[in-house]
């Protein structure tokens, strides 16, 4: 009941990494969540922006019982129709804004889909001339979000069950995917890449699969071992290069930054992103 004398059971998070297309990376996430328990689960839910490509892969992987659109994401296109509405500098929009996402978060979704129709018909349909930033187009496109995505905003009944609304966690992980494989000069083929990104997901899910994935590699071990025998002449070489070995992942079957590989080139918390997209599943559950 989440009291100190009875926590909440524990989340335990795992990812799933891909640069293939939608088609692939949902056969991925399929296969992760039927290991993650899906068909013993009450509900399942999926969340995170209204991009064109996350409900047509759920529903192909018959993935949820529950879409939510994230929550912040939805307000920043309130802020964006706003300001198309009224003039990007005018104090007006930021009222408007404002009053617009007191009505989604009390899941008042048709007054802001009627007010901004009531903005898009003033301004009138979009022109073949207009630019994407245009208040036309910028105004039918968020009446044609909020429209398609009602359903997916009930945010005061997903609170009242204690579901998230926010999708921040797997944005946070994005991050983490891109932190060692998008940084100047690095270049990488797409065999090599998919192997590092289907490492990185190993190192970063916290049920341990990481530590028994290295465990059933025999010439690992054999490089564990060797490492560790040097140790013992110099003492200073494990903690230096912080080779695991098998009673460590004992104590620390989860570890907060797990220990590196020597058959990875450099460790996984390597440079800063930049460059090219990345698949990114993550998935949280009680245990």
């Amino acid at each position: 009941d989440g009291t100190p004398d009875h926590p909440p059971p524990p989340l335990v998070t795992t990812y799933v990494a891909t640069m293939e297309r939608t088609e692939a990376f949902g056969r991925v996430l399929r296969v992760e969540s039927e290991r993650r328990g899906m068909q013993r689960a009450d509900t399942v839910l999926v969340m995170g922006d209204g991009g064109n490509w996350i409900d047509p892969l759920s529903k192909r992987e018959c993935l949820y019982d529950q879409r939510i659109i994230d929550y912040y994401h939805a307000v920043e296109h309130l802020y964006e129709a706003a300001r198309a509405a009224l003039g990007k500098d005018a104090p007006e929009a930021q009222v408007l804004a404002r009053q617009l996402k007191d009505h989604l978060w009390d899941g008042r979704v048709d007054e802001v889909i009627a007010t901004l129709q009531g903005h898009a018909e003033r301004w009138g349909p979009p022109q073949a001339t207009d630019s994407q930033e245009h208040p036309r187009r910028v105004l039918a496109n968020n009446v044609g979000y909020f429209t398609t995505h009602r359903h997916h905003m009930d945010y005061p009944t997903y609170r009242r069950k204690d579901w998230p609304i926010g999708s921040g966690v797997t944005e946070s992980a994005v991050k983490l995917f891109n932190k060692r494989v998008k940084g100047t000069e690095q270049f990488w083929s797409i065999p090599g890449v998919e192997s590092i990104l289907s490492l990185r997901a190993l190192w970063l899910s916290q049920d341990d699969r990481w530590a028994r994935y290295w465990n059933n590699r025999p010439a690992y071990q054999e490089a564990a071992e060797t490492v560790t025998d040097r140790a013992s002449w110099k003492g200073a070489v494990l903690q230096r290069v912080r080779i695991p070995v098998r009673k460590v992942w004992l104590f620390h079957p989860v570890p907060r930054r797990p220990p590196y590989s020597p058959f990875i080139s450099s460790p996984p918390w390597g440079k800063r992103p930049s460059g090219s997209r990345t698949a990114v599943g993550l998935f949280k559950a009680y245990v």
